[in-house]
């Protein structure tokens, strides 16, 4: 009987993945995913701003050679 109700609320728990070991690599690689991009993510959007720093700052200069 405690086998029956451990089953069904892991099933509960787990949802779509079946079980907590099948959870758990899927939040494993989820997370090695986010280790990857985020940072790549984090540096193209450092450089867009300052791209938009850039121009804003030449848009407000009264030297015509910028």
């Amino acid at each position: 009987m405690f086998d029956n109700l451990l089953r069904d609320w892991e099933d509960a728990v787990a949802g779509a993945f079946k079980t907590f070991e099948e959870m758990q690599e899927a939040f494993a690689q989820k997370k090695t995913l986010s280790e990857q991009f985020i940072p790549e993510y984090k540096q193209v959007y450092e450089l867009s701003k300052l791209n938009r720093d850039i121009i804003k700052q030449i848009d407000l200069s009264n030297n015509v050679a910028a």
